[in-house]
């Protein structure tokens, strides 16, 4: 006889997360979900007490397992490793750090009987200062984030298990392998959609060096994009880059608009690098 598995796997990969993850477990101890979840947290090499503190949770989330994914860095090894193990018809990808309203996974469960992928609705507010929203700009539709003129795409999706599997899981594309799933499942036909009653409290980077230097992973990442998607439509970016730096600087008034500028650059800085990386002009 064959038992069916729960209706969710949540797959929260990380590592030397133990500051953190407590409030995420006791979090997804208060959730419920029609035909069940299981949690997986996935060790990426963790050299504190992350294994510890999720294991302390065995006996307030009965389908937690930790699982060691070690042997590469990366969240996109990790979450691959993580679906690798689960059991769970539908997959729902959350940092060690996230917060969320409460009833976030029967509403993601509840997407995904529509849509292959789903993701939140982002509430940027909540957990970051007025100065800190204002470093990102950010056009939604529906939804869902459309900056690149191609497909839109979205941060912290759900996905059915076996569409997971069918595109090959997470690609080697940090910090933008959401952003790639995404695309690919899209061009594969795949329906993604964003879940108006799932809200994720959305943190971003709280100190101008940090807004940097991920805004650089993001630069970087675009480029290995615009290679992977350039032949199904992906543009190229805006030659102008340098006017708009010099126009940002020239005419910033406050906090806020000094993080914009400061992140504008990192992600042109970003560009640059991954443009010799990936051997493409994407500026």
């Amino acid at each position: 006889m064959t038992v069916a598995g729960p209706t969710l796997s949540v797959v929260v990969a990380c590592r030397n997360a133990a500051a953190h993850l407590p409030r995420l477990l006791e979090a997804l101890a208060g959730e419920t979900v029609e035909g069940g979840f299981e949690v997986i947290v996935v060790d990426n090499g963790s050299t504190d007490d992350t294994r510890a503190v999720a294991e302390g949770f065995a006996d307030r989330l009965p389908g937690l397992r930790v699982v060691d994914a070690s042997a590469t860095a990366g969240q996109w090894y990790a979450s691959n490793v993580g679906v690798a193990a689960a059991d769970g018809a539908g997959i729902v990808f959350l940092d060690s750090d996230d917060q969320f309203a409460p009833g976030y996974l029967a509403e993601m469960a509840a997407g995904l009987r529509e849509s292959e992928l789903v993701g939140p609705t982002l509430d940027v507010d909540r957990l970051n200062p007025g100065w800190i929203t204002r470093s990102r700009r950010v056009p939604t539709v529906d939804g869902l984030i459309d900056i690149y003129g191609f497909l839109p795409y979205i941060n912290s999706v759900a996905i059915r298990a076996d569409a997971f599997n069918a595109l090959g899981g997470y690609a080697n594309i940090p910090p933008s392998q959401d952003v790639d799933l995404c695309w690919r499942a899209q061009l594969r036909g795949m329906r993604l959609t964003a879940v108006p009653g799932a809200v994720l409290y959305y943190r971003y980077r709280d100190t101008m060096g940090g807004i940097y230097q991920q805004a650089v992973g993001y630069g970087a990442a675009e480029a290995a994009l615009y290679r992977r998607f350039r032949r199904h439509g992906m543009p190229r970016s805006a030659p102008a880059s340098l006017k708009d730096i010099w126009y940002l600087g020239r005419h910033a008034k406050d906090r806020g608009d000094w993080a914009y500028f400061v992140f504008v650059l990192g992600v042109h800085v970003g560009r640059l690098k991954g443009s010799v990386r990936n051997r493409v002009v994407f500026l």
